[in-house]
């Protein structure tokens, strides 16, 4: 299975998933990757993902139709450029705060505490009005837009699990 957040590299097999608003440089990775192939249907109903591939397992021979290739590449490109700016920067200044249960990386948040743990920390934002990610595999995603309060009782609630729980 390809990485879930690409590096130049990619994954052994030479492949990675690229996701919107996770930080990564759409661009760069256009340059290391020779192949991108969109995956569809959408994993929800806005969030585009693409996925990066070293090398081809497409057979020689066979063609994209150009009405198909046209307005994928040009789709392609304009995600590099929309890539380089995000509606989470915001978040940054609370990186601290969130760094006590999260990696973040982006909009995404990938669980720094342990497995067993993950029932009760979802348990406890979910009655606080929060939905994480429900699997502990799968980062849950910051909200683009929210209000001063709710962000407070957010990371108050980030403050009351980190010192509840060990790492």
């Amino acid at each position: 299975m390809p990485s879930y957040f690409p590096s130049a590299e990619g994954d052994k097999s030479g492949t990675a998933f690229w996701h919107p608003f996770s930080g990564d440089d759409l661009s760069a990775l256009l340059d290391a990757f020779k192949y991108v192939i969109p995956v569809i249907p959408f994993p929800g109903s806005f969030s585009p993902c693409l996925l990066l591939s070293k090398t081809s397992s497409v057979p020689e021979g066979e063609r994209i139709s150009p009405v198909l290739l046209a307005p994928f590449i040009t789709s392609v490109y304009k995600l590099a450029e929309k890539s380089k700016s995000s509606p989470y920067d915001f978040w940054d200044n609370d990186a601290a705060e969130l760094d006590k249960l999260w990696r973040r990386k982006g909009a995404y948040l990938i669980p720094s505490y342990r497995h067993e743990q993950h029932e009760n920390i979802f348990s406890t934002f979910l009655e606080n009005g929060y939905l994480l990610s429900p699997d502990f595999n799968i980062p849950s995603i910051l909200p683009a837009e929210i209000s001063k309060g709710e962000k407070d009782t957010f990371l108050n609630t980030v403050n009351k699990l980190s010192g509840e729980i060990s790492k």
